[in-house]
């Protein structure tokens, strides 16, 4: 029995090993092409880099999701779709009053622009 079992985590382990490493090659890939193309695409709308530092990061929007889901968590009985839709509206404005002004925001207009004429070549390309 203990023979069978030492045989079989040596097989495993002689072909998930390789695989484990092609992953991590490909995950280095994919990691090192999407950074390449988030490079470009800041260095084409050339963003104010208050703004810029501000976009990079999730922090916000899971400030608020974190906010919304402690105002949720205390309704113990949901009573369909739309009460759901309700109280996460509710959370959303509550933590609303709590948010500052993050720093570039005059520079909103220029990604916006940016931003829309990428989508417009993209849907001319396609």
């Amino acid at each position: 029995m203990r023979a069978e079992r030492s045989v079989r985590s040596r097989l495993l382990v002689w072909l998930l090993a390789p695989l484990a490493l092609m992953l991590a090659a490909a995950a280095a890939l994919a990691y090192r092409t999407a950074l390449g193309l988030a490079t470009d695409a800041y260095d084409r709308s050339l963003l104010d880099p208050a703004l810029a530092i501000h976009l990079v990061t999730t922090n916000p929007i899971e400030s608020a999701f974190s906010c919304v889901r402690k105002l949720t968590g205390r309704v113990k009985r949901w009573r369909g779709g739309l009460m759901k839709h309700r109280w996460c509206a509710t959370g959303l404005l509550d933590v609303e009053k709590r948010f500052r002004r993050i720093k570039g925001f005059s520079s909103m207009p220029q990604l916006i622009k940016a931003l829309d004429t990428a989508v417009v070549t993209e849907k001319k390309i396609a």
